[in-house]
Parts: C-alpha cells; structure tokens; sequence
C-alpha cells in the first residue's frame, strides 16, 4: 500500500510538472483534457508495469514448481537408491551369518565325531590292555611255575618270602580298608555297572558265546570272550566296568575261586560281595551232577535270563 501512495505521489508531482512547464511556454492546451490526458498515459503504463510484474511473478512460480518437483523426484529417486543399498546389506549380512552359522554346526559336528572316536579308541585301547596285562601274567605264571620246577630246592624259601609278602600286602590293605570303610560301599554302589554274577553262572558254550557276540563286537576281544579261560575277566571288565579298580580286582579274584573251584579268602571283598549281592561261597557250575541244594535251578535260571537278553 506504502508504495502505491507513493507512486500515485509521483505521479501526480510530474502531473503538476508538466502543467507547469507547458503553461510557462505559453501552451495554450486545455489542462483539464491535458491532464486526463496524462492520468489516462499513466494508468496505462501502470497497468503494463503490473502485467509485467504478474507474468514475471508467474514466472518465478512455474519455475520454483519446477524446482520443487526436481528436488521431489531427487528425493525419491535418492530415497530407492538408500532402500536398495539397504537390501543388499541385508542380503549380505544375512549370507554371511547363514553361512557362518553352517561353518560353526559343521565345526560343532567335527568335534563330536573327533571326540566320539576318541572315546572309543580309548576304551579299545583299555581293553586290549587289560587283556595284554592278563596275557602276561598268565605268562609270568607259567613262568614261575617252570622256575619252581627246575629249583624245587628253593621252594620253602620263596614261599615264606611269599607268606611275608602277603602278610605286608594284607596289613598294608587293612590299613587303606580303615580309611575308606566309611565310604567303601558308597564308591561300590556309584561304580556299579552291570550284574557281574553273570560272569560267575555262565558255563556252558553256548549261552558264553551268546554273551560275548552280544558284548564284544571287535574280533580279537570276542574270540577271547569266548575262552573259558578268559570269559570271567572280560566279563567282569564289562559288568564292573574299569573305574571301580577295587571292586574289579574282587571280580578277578572270584574268577579265580570259580576257576579253582574254592570259596573267596579275606574280608577285603566284602564290600564288592554287599554291592552285588553275591554270597560269598562260591560254588562251581561247570558240571550240573555236582549241583546241591537247588544251586543247579538257580545258576539255570541265571544262565536263561542272559540268554533272554542276548537273543
């Protein structure tokens, strides 16, 4: 509004300018048409200066719309390329976590295959050197059995050396026995594997061999499984199982009483009688005429019962 005035102001001052100047130079035009004259001339210029000034305003308009759709269509074509750049990384993120996901279960399973033949090469290894072990003693003892036969002479001498032997060994045992009485037949009930008095009933042929197909897969180990010599060992290894060492020591030595054909001497396997509930009489059932009492019926039933769970 401010410059509209203003300009009117103008206007009408070099209205009254001109006025001026023709009635100084004697014009002798009417001044009234002169000056509707001048107001009309300036009402036109006026007219095409706004024109002018509303077609540049349209202008500026068309081309800031322009603009704006340009940096719309910048905005949106900016906007893809982020959206797309975003599902690539995402894409690969995720391969890259697929695919250490699968190298990590891959490297999980090598592992456990490492460690489940490790456990097994250890537990081959344990029992072929439990049965090299016996081997050797069986050897020793043929051994000594030929040294004793060449030197009869010195016979008494090693047995007393034996005798003493046995006694330091027994007072040695009783003392361990001391300290472990209060928790003895706690070990031997947490060490329990299996019913060694199977390994004390099984005589005949056929149920043995039953035994050790269902047992010992290895060849080696079931060849000698079979052995009347060697089947009560092999069978304690597995019943009693190697980390109880004193309790598979006591099933040793009930194989050798059964071998023998005699009862167990020493209290020392009390615990390991009490474990298994064995008594601690041992009577041989390698022959069905020399059963009494109905030893015959019970050491059947035993021998059925381990058939029924190998067949």
């Amino acid at each position: 509004m401010n410059k509209i005035q203003k300009f009117k102001e103008n206007c009408n001052n070099k209205i009254l300018e001109r006025i001026t100047s023709d009635i100084e130079k004697g014009n002798c035009a009417d001044p009234q048409k002169k000056l509707e004259e001048l107001n009309k001339n300036a009402l036109l210029a006026e007219k095409q200066k706004t024109a002018s000034k509303i077609q540049d305003l349209d202008n500026k308009m068309n081309d800031f719309k322009r603009q704006v759709n340009e940096i719309l269509d910048k905005e949106d074509a900016y906007e893809k390329g982020l959206e797309e750049q975003e599902k690539i990384k995402e894409c690969k993120e995720k391969k890259a976590t697929d695919d250490l996901i699968r190298k990590q279960q891959e490297a999980a399973r090598m592992l456990l295959d490492d460690m489940t033949n490790l456990n097994r090469q250890d537990n081959e290894y344990s029992l072929r050197e439990k049965a090299i072990k016996r081997q050797m003693k069986s050897m020793m003892d043929d051994v000594k059995k030929k040294i004793a036969d060449k030197r009869s002479g010195l016979v008494s001498k090693i047995q007393r050396m034996k005798t003493i032997h046995d006694l330091e060994q027994k007072k040695a045992a009783h003392r361990l026995l001391d300290m472990k009485k209060q928790f003895g037949k706690q070990i031997g009930d947490l060490s329990k594997k299996g019913n060694p008095n199977v390994c004390f009933n099984l005589m005949d042929q056929h149920s043995i061999d039953n035994y050790c197909d269902h047992t010992f897969k290895s060849g080696d180990f079931n060849l000698d499984c079979k052995s009347h010599k060697n089947f009560c060992y092999l069978c304690c290894d597995h019943e009693v199982g190697s980390f109880d060492h004193e309790n598979l020591e006591c099933c040793y030595n009930r194989c050798e009483a059964v071998n023998a054909k005699r009862s167990m001497s020493g209290s020392q396997c009390n615990g390991f009688l009490e474990s298994y509930h064995l008594p601690d009489v041992v009577t041989s059932v390698a022959s069905t005429t020399n059963c009494a009492g109905g030893n015959c019926a019970n050491n059947s039933a035993i021998a059925a019962q381990a058939n029924n769970l190998f067949n």
